[in-house]
């Protein structure tokens, strides 16, 4: 085989090569479309689930609230919404005041939700407290909800919260 014929065989295993390239570039480039395609009705499906929070987080630190928040223990809680079909929800008191409380729970919730709340370990007579959602934000992989008081509630009645 003289240096011609070598260079004419290297020629067309190189141009072999380019061609099972381009083939295997359209097909990754097929099912990227496709990936793509799936990601997008999947995220369509995700945000039409999603309750809209409006509420954005203010920038400011200072206290806006007529009662000042209280730390202390989490506080196991169940929640309804008032679905009477509906098991409650569980979720914790992170803070409390006179005025509402902040919850953490698993699923976000619009501003205006009305919720009753109750402690998990409460006596059989302590009734259902009504709140209402404030404000909701993600908080790690669960949701803060800024709650008000419907009523006024009684110092007893409080500390049933921490």
């Amino acid at each position: 085989m003289d240096k011609t014929e070598q260079l004419i065989a290297k020629t067309e295993r190189l141009l072999a090569q380019i061609e099972t390239l381009q083939a295997t570039m359209q097909q990754v480039q097929s099912e990227l479309r496709q990936h793509t395609q799936d990601l997008a009705l999947q995220l369509t499906h995700v945000r039409k689930k999603a309750p809209e929070t409006k509420q954005i987080r203010p920038l400011t630190t200072a206290e806006r609230r007529s009662a000042p928040r209280r730390k202390g223990n989490p506080i196991s809680v169940y929640i309804n919404n008032g679905s009477p079909d509906a098991d409650p929800l569980e979720g914790w008191v992170m803070d409390r005041s006179s005025g509402g409380l902040r919850l953490l729970v698993d699923e976000a919730m619009p501003a205006g939700t009305l919720l009753s709340v109750r402690p998990v370990k409460a006596l059989p007579h302590l009734p259902w407290i009504q709140v209402r959602v404030k404000n909701c934000f993600p908080e790690r992989k669960s949701w803060s909800l800024g709650c008000q008081f419907l009523h006024k509630m009684s110092w007893e009645e409080l500390q049933h919260f921490g």
